[in-house]
């Protein structure tokens, strides 16, 4: 196909996680009329064809690769298919800052990587002593490599960019850049009740909804252990988990104890906002974080939100928790105020800065 708009190829996870899914379905729709956006490496490029990104490059291996070497291979053969004008790793695995960093000095192709949350010490959240070596030689090894080779590192904050500042990287090439929300699906504008009864939820109670991965680092332990407490004090809370994970087997045991507890599994990102204009609080009470989509989302259709102060939350909403106890005192104490999306988020702001970050002049 001949066309005039830039190419991006954009390094993605073989099985798109949720949030994957909703930055590229947003990167897609704000800037569909600029440029092309090419997915390498998905295997779930269709759940995206509706949000204008429909060139897709799995570039399928010749043999069994071990899986870094697969990485690398597919992004060479991409580069000398393609030649895109920028090459941009959008996951959160910061060893493929390394791969793509190189390739891009290799095939004189601008590199962009993105650090999502804590670069250099989310290893000390890790549990176990492998997970945490494991995580340490991957963020503070390969990762550093990878952003002392990129030409620009977007972070999503102040926060972000201190972090990378205080480990040496240059501040020169760092960006703040928040990822982008659809504000015609989260919005202000819907029935509570309503969209309540289509979700099958129940209408007489306070529901508290938590959307992410089921893992120790987003906090979902505390959850667990807030539950039986706060039912045997009181009975008008309804508790909602989306997302899949290790710990969804206890979600379930605890779903078979009480009745106000249901685990929904994922969703798609066009069933998201339901469940959030759906529900009275959103919990997040992550270990590590870095801006969180469903934050976004939560304040962007008035619902409030309590999480704890990591990564850039403490900059956006005054409902922060620092242990358990703080988080049992906040839902018994039943003060939830929602906070305004800042106007940082402004998607005409937020495109007009993609494309800088990208080379592409504005109209």
């Amino acid at each position: 196909m001949v066309t005039s708009k830039k190419r991006i190829g954009i390094l993605c996870s073989p099985e798109l996680s949720m949030n994957e899914v909703r930055f590229l379905s947003n990167l897609g729709k704000m800037l569909h009329d600029r440029v092309e956006l090419h997915l390498i490496g998905t295997n779930r490029i269709s759940n995206l064809k509706r949000h204008y990104i429909y060139y897709d490059y799995p570039v399928p291996l010749p043999f069994r690769f071990h899986v870094k070497l697969g990485i690398f291979y597919k992004c060479y053969k991409y580069l000398r298919r393609v030649r895109p004008a920028v090459l941009f790793n959008q996951t959160n695995k910061y060893n493929k800052d390394f791969i793509i960093a190189s390739l891009g000095r290799l095939f004189g192709i601008k590199t962009i990587v993105r650090s999502g949350g804590e670069a250099f010490s989310l290893y000390t959240k890790r549990q176990g002593f492998l997970r945490k070596l494991k995580s340490f030689l991957e963020r503070n090894i390969f990762s550093r490599i990878g952003f002392l080779l990129a030409d620009k590192i977007v972070v999503l904050g102040e926060n972000g960019k201190r972090e990378l500042t205080r480990h040496g990287i240059s501040s020169k090439k760092i960006v703040i850049l928040p990822q982008p929300i659809d504000r015609s699906q989260f919005n202000k504008n819907y029935d509570k009740l309503e969209i309540r009864n289509k979700l099958g939820l129940p209408s007489g109670t306070k529901i508290i909804l938590f959307i992410g991965r089921l893992v120790y680092e987003k906090g979902i332990d505390i959850i667990i252990s807030l539950i039986p407490k706060i039912n045997s004090l009181r009975s008008d809370l309804f508790f909602v988990f989306i997302g899949e994970g290790p710990y969804k087997n206890a979600l379930n045991r605890l779903k078979n104890r009480y009745q106000n507890v249901q685990v929904v599994g994922e969703v798609d990102i066009k069933d998201v906002d339901k469940y959030i204009k759906a529900s009275d609080l959103l919990l997040l009470p992550s270990r590590s974080e870095g801006l969180p989509n469903v934050i976004l989302e939560a304040m962007a259709c008035g619902v409030p939100v309590c999480a704890s102060p990591v990564g850039e939350i403490k900059y956006l909403t005054r409902n922060v928790c620092y242990d358990f106890d703080e988080f049992m005192e906040f839902l018994m104490r039943e003060e939830w105020y929602p906070d305004p999306l800042p106007e940082t988020f402004a998607l005409r702001k937020i495109k007009r800065d993609y494309l800088d970050l990208f080379g592409i002049k504005p109209n």
